[in-house]
C-alpha cells in the first residue's frame, strides 16, 4: 500500500495515502489531526512523538512491512509499501453493462455505476467473494467523515454495488449491498445544493466575464486556482483564451464539488455526459433576479456588461479588458466607455481650467 509522509514549511506533515478503513481510522485517531478535501491529504503537527505514535499505528496494521536493509534507516523512510490486490473486475462489470443496458438504464447511469464500483474496490481492496453488508456500511462511514459524501453519492454507491452482486453472484443471499440505509432526503436539501450549485455558476459568469455559452461548456481541468485563471476554450470565433479565476472563489467550488457527482464537465446537465444549456443558465439568471429589488430587463449576458464596466470604473485598461473578454477589435469594448458611470466623471471640463474658473 503506497503512502507517503513529507513535512511541510509551516510544521505540519502532510499524509497522502489510498482509501484503507485501517489507516482511515488511526489517522482519525492522532489528536489535532485535520482532512484537506482539496488536496486530498491528512495533516498533523510535525512533532516526533505525533510522528512516532504514526509510525507505530502504521505498523499495527500490518499492512506496511520494513525490509531488512532498511532497518537502520530514519523513522520517515521505515514505511515500505505493500500494495493490496485489486480484483479484476473487467468480467465482473461487463456483465454488469450486458444486464443493465437490456434493463434499459441509460449509458450515463451505467458509467456512474461502473465508477462507483470500481472506487469502492480499488479503496477496500477486497476480494467480492468477502464483502459483507457491514464492510460496505463502513466503506461509506468513511467517506462520509473523511471527504464527505453527499445523499445522491451515497444512493449511486448502494445501487451500483447491489446490482453488481446480483448480477454476477446470485448465490450471495442476501445481497450485501440490501437494506443498507442511506441519508433522508430533507424536504430543504434540494434548494440548499441548487443554491450551491446556481451561486458558483453565476459566481463564476460574473467574476470572469464569461459568456453564458462559454460557462455551461466549462470542464473540471479549465479551473487552475494556482495561477487564478480560467481556461475558456473554442470560444467565439473558434479561439482559446484566459481569464480571471478568483481564488476567493475556491471554498464555493470545493463545497460544490463536495456535493455533486461530476466527470468531466463543470455544470452538467439532467445527464451526467452532458453539459447544462444554455437555456437552464438563463433560467438560473432569472430566477436569481427575480429574488432581488432589480426592476431593469436583464439577462445573463448582464453579468458579462457588469464584468467589464466594473473592470474600466476600477481603472484597468481598455486593451486588458478587450483580452478578457475576447473581442477580436477594440470597438467592441469601447462600448463601455459609455456605461461606466466613472467615463464622464473622469473628465476635467475646460472651464475648470480657465484662469479664475
Amino acid at each position: 500500500m503506497q503512502l507517503s509522509i513529507r513535512g511541510d514549511h509551516r510544521g505540519h506533515l502532510i499524509i497522502k495515502t489510498p482509501y484503507h478503513p485501517g489507516v482511515v481510522k488511526l489517522l482519525r485517531s492522532i489528536p489535532g489531526r485535520q482532512w484537506d478535501p482539496t488536496n486530498e491529504h491528512w495533516i498533523i503537527s510535525d512533532s516526533q512523538s505525533n510522528l512516532d505514535d504514526l509510525l507505530k499505528k502504521l505498523h499495527h496494521t500490518g499492512l506496511f512491512s520494513l525490509p531488512e536493509s532498511e532497518k537502520a534507516a530514519p523513522p520517515t523512510q521505515r514505511v515500505a509499501p505493500k500494495a493490496p490486490e485489486v480484483p479484476d473486475l473487467t468480467p465482473g462489470l461487463a456483465a454488469m453493462w450486458r444486464e443493465l443496458q437490456l434493463a434499459g438504464y441509460s449509458r450515463s447511469t451505467m458509467q456512474v455505476y461502473e465508477s462507483q464500483v470500481r472506487r469502492f474496490f480499488q479503496r477496500t481492496a477486497c476480494p467480492p467473494a468477502q464483502v459483507t453488508r457491514e464492510r460496505i456500511v463502513l466503506y461509506l462511514e468513511s467517506l462520509a467523515d473523511s471527504i464527505g459524501l453527499s445523499r445522491s453519492g451515497a444512493v449511486h454507491c448502494v445501487s451500483a454495488l447491489r446490482h453488481f452482486f446480483r448480477i454476477n453472484y446470485p448465490q450471495r443471499y442476501p445481497n450485501p449491498a440490501d437494506s443498507i440505509p442511506v441519508p433522508r432526503m430533507s424536504r430543504k436539501y434540494p434548494d440548499i445544493l441548487s443554491n450551491i450549485k446556481h451561486r458558483f455558476l453565476l459566481s463564476l459568469a460574473y467574476s470572469g466575464g464569461v459568456r453564458v455559452s462559454e460557462v455551461v461548456r466549462l470542464k473540471l481541468g479549465d479551473l487552475d486556482f494556482d495561477r487564478g485563471l480560467l481556461h475558456i476554450r473554442a470560444a467565439k470565433g473558434n479561439k482559446d483564451r484566459y481569464t480571471i479565476l478568483p481564488r476567493s472563489l475556491q471554498a464555493l467550488y470545493t463545497q460544490y464539488r463536495n456535493n455533486f457527482m461530476l466527470h468531466s464537465w463543470l455544470f452538467p446537465g439532467q445527464q451526467l455526459s452532458k453539459h447544462l444549456s444554455v437555456r437552464s443558465a438563463q433560467a438560473i439568471f432569472d430566477r436569481a433576479l427575480s429574488r432581488t429589488e432589480i426592476t431593469k430587463q436583464l439577462s445573463f449576458h448582464s453579468l458579462r456588461h457588469a464584468f467589464a464596466t466594473h473592470l474600466l470604473e476600477n481603472g484597468t485598461d481598455l486593451r486588458y479588458i478587450q483580452e478578457l473578454l475576447g473581442h477580436k477589435s477594440s470597438r467592441t469594448t469601447e462600448i463601455y466607455t459609455h456605461v461606466s458611470n466613472l467615463s464622464v466623471q473622469n473628465i476635467t471640463s475646460p472651464f475648470d481650467t480657465l484662469p479664475g474658473g
